[in-house]
Parts: structure tokens; C-alpha cells; sequence
């Protein structure tokens, strides 16, 4: 029985309470690494996101995949469209219907790199409509009851501090009271019933 998943350059790993390797769970391309594996509410599959080699048409990226939990009905959700974006850190909202990604796309000007532009996009599963929801703004965790979102805010590209919007987008602003400053932070979580924020 698996208690854990690790997503590394090996693959999707499924581990044990105590942390031993029990198995890989889907057989991904090859030359492909997957990351921020994250569980339907149902649990019943797992959104990650992989990157792989350069595509031929939409050039280097990443993008969002499901797969069951046996392994099988391995299948892309969001492919990159075009070179340099990169979908990550994908979360469900409790219904597992609705898929909240972070969105990076490199800006470039007359063929300069000049930076990123990082947002917010709510995916619907059943009907594949795209919204992008908050700007400068990645690696999304939902409320329970998804009336919330809290999301790592980007300065220039790099963590600047924790946010949070209504569930459409709505009124952004800071999530702590303080005025604290955070040299890097990621990965925030809300507990099961909503009453606390881990990050």
C-alpha cells in the first residue's frame, strides 16, 4: 500500500509509510521528468507536471499529465504551446472537476530574453476551458470549501510573498497580517479542513 509519491528524474515512485521504494507507478516517455505530483480528491489518479525532450512543433516546455493510480490512462491534460512555457504545480479543487496550474511563459524582445511572465489559469476537465485567473503568481493551493486561493506572489520573477484571492481571481492582496519578508518560500498547503495554512 502506497502512502507516498515521489516524482523524480526516475520516474513516479511509490513509496511505503516508512519510505521504501515500493514500485514506479506509469511507465513516462523517456528522457522525461515528472514533478509536483499531486492527488485527486477521489483519489483515484494524479496530476503531475513533465517535462521532456524538445517537441519538434511547440518546441521546449512542460506540461500537465493525469494517470490512474494502477498506471494506466496515462494522457496529457495542457500541452505547452509553444517554446519556453512551462505548466507546473498543478492542485484540485475538491470536486477534482477543476485543475488550478502555474503558468510560466519566457518573454522575449527582438530576440533578447527579457524575463517571465508567470500567472494563475483555471483549467475545467470536463469541458477543457482555460481561465487565467492571477498574474504574477504561482504554485496555487485551494480552500476546502474552494471559496480561497492562496498562492506564492512573484516580484521579478522570484517569491515574494504569500497571497491570496477569492476562487475566480477576485481582490488579490497579501494572506499574512504581518509585514514579514521571506528570502524564498514555496509549496503552500491548507489542511484538510481548511483552518490552517502550511507552506
Amino acid at each position: 500500500k502506497a502512502t507516498f509519491i515521489l516524482a523524480n528524474p526516475g520516474g513516479l515512485m511509490a513509496l511505503d509509510e516508512a519510505g521504501r521504494l515500493l514500485g514506479r507507478i506509469a511507465k513516462l516517455p523517456d528522457q522525461s521528468a515528472p514533478t509536483a505530483p499531486t492527488l485527486h480528491p477521489l483519489g483515484r489518479a494524479i496530476a503531475f507536471a513533465l517535462t521532456g525532450q524538445p517537441d519538434p512543433t511547440r518546441g521546449f516546455g512542460s506540461d500537465i499529465y493525469m494517470v490512474d493510480l494502477d498506471g494506466k490512462n496515462l494522457h496529457s491534460v495542457i500541452l505547452h504551446e509553444d517554446d519556453n512555457v512551462f505548466y507546473a504545480t498543478p492542485r484540485f479543487d475538491s470536486s477534482g472537476n477543476i485543475l488550478y496550474v502555474h503558468r510560466r511563459a519566457a518573454v522575449i524582445v527582438n530576440g533578447s530574453f527579457v524575463g517571465n511572465e508567470d500567472s494563475i489559469e483555471r483549467v475545467d476537465l470536463r469541458t477543457g476551458q482555460r481561465t487565467r485567473l492571477l498574474e504574477d503568481a504561482a504554485d496555487p493551493t485551494i480552500s476546502p470549501d474552494v471559496k480561497l486561493i492562496v498562492y506564492v506572489h512573484l516580484k521579478d520573477g522570484q517569491p515574494d510573498a504569500l497571497w491570496r484571492a477569492e476562487i475566480d481571481g477576485a481582490n488579490p492582496g497579501p494572506f499574512l497580517k504581518t509585514k514579514d519578508a521571506f528570502w524564498y518560500l514555496q509549496s503552500p498547503r491548507f489542511s484538510p479542513i481548511g483552518c490552517e495554512l502550511v507552506f
